[in-house]
Formats: structure tokens, C-alpha cells, sequence
């Protein structure tokens, strides 16, 4: 399945790279996630499935960030954490935060 790291934001979908290709930048991009605290931002690293990665890929090129967003939030189950877990937020406290718990 295909891996993924990002931010995701109350803004939506902020960054959306193969694994393979910055695998050593999740030290920087969770920084950069814990820096943007008023927007809710936060850092991931996802496996997705091949539809799913799709759905995504054609809502970045028509520039539908907020919808890739929220699809990528709401993969909470699919997440998972880290090494760097004292820096990350759960999706989970996103989806509070925005109301959809």
C-alpha cells in the first residue's frame, strides 16, 4: 500500500509526499505541523489504499485541498503514529476540534 507524509490543517491538505521521498524530513514537517497550532495542523504518515490514494491525487490536481483534507483526517484508523509522538497530534483530536466527533 502506498505511504504517505504530510500536514493536514484546518485549511486542508497542506502536503501530501511518498514516503520513500522524505522519509527523512518528519523531524521538520512535524515541526512545522506543531508551529501552526491555530490552524489545527498536523503531521502524518498514512498507508493508503490504491482507490483511496486516486480520490486524493485528483482532488490535489483540481485543487480541492479541504476535501483532501478531510478524507486524510477522517482515515484516523489507517494512521500511524510516529516516532516523534511528543510532537504529533492525534487526527483524532482534529476531528474534535472541527466538530465531526
Amino acid at each position: 500500500m502506498p505511504r504517505y507524509i504530510g500536514i493536514v490543517d484546518a485549511l486542508g491538505l497542506e502536503s501530501f509526499i511518498p514516503y520513500e521521498k522524505a522519509k527523512n524530513q518528519m523531524v521538520g514537517i512535524s515541526w512545522r505541523a506543531r508551529a501552526n497550532t491555530q490552524r489545527n495542523a498536523v503531521a502524518y504518515d498514512i498507508e493508503l489504499n490504491e482507490l483511496t490514494e486516486k480520490v486524493i491525487k485528483k482532488l490535489i490536481k483540481k485543487e480541492k485541498m479541504i476535501l483532501a483534507g478531510e478524507i486524510i483526517t477522517r482515515l484516523i484508523d489507517e494512521v500511524k503514529k510516529t516516532k516523534h509522538t511528543e510532537i504529533n497530534r492525534s487526527l483524532r483530536e482534529v476531528k474534535e476540534a472541527r466538530g465531526w466527533l
